[in-house]
């Protein structure tokens, strides 16, 4: 039985999960649209690669586009990144780690991601997505 580390694990995910990231959202935009917005009548979804390192919710002295591009070109070792924050028990920060990681690894939430259905809710109208790296146009309409 090959037993690894939680820390390996994590490490593993989080590098094969950043692959997905890109795919879904570096380089695009979706414009999200709904009669029961109160505040504006749109909105515009823009992920960037310095958001990464915020979603699995680990420490690192790398910045947050460092640890993308570490992540993305499967050279991010253990030594990279601890599950010490300021204010927090190691234990409460791997088990944010664990709820985050499992999440990204949820084979329905990544299919959901796939088809933008992650973001929507019941009233939304539409979707309209941007692919900058593509010129690609994407229209979703409820």
């Amino acid at each position: 039985m090959n037993n690894i580390s939680f820390k390996q694990r994590v490490c593993q995910s989080i590098i094969d999960q950043s692959k997905i990231y890109k795919k879904i959202f570096i380089d695009r935009q979706y414009l999200i649209c709904s009669k029961c917005f109160t505040n504006r009548k749109y909105y515009i979804l823009v992920a960037n690669k310095d958001n990464y390192l915020h979603l699995v919710g680990v420490h690192t002295t790398l910045t947050p586009s460092e640890f993308f591009e570490k992540c993305f070109n499967d050279t991010l070792t253990e030594n990279d990144f601890d599950f010490s924050k300021k204010h927090q028990s190691e234990k409460s920060v791997k088990g944010s780690v664990r709820r985050k990681i499992s999440a990204l690894e949820d084979e329905k939430y990544i299919k959901e991601r796939q088809q933008v259905l992650s973001f929507c809710t019941s009233d939304i109208e539409f979707i309209y997505e941007y692919n900058h790296s593509t010129c690609r146009r994407n229209y979703y309409r409820k």
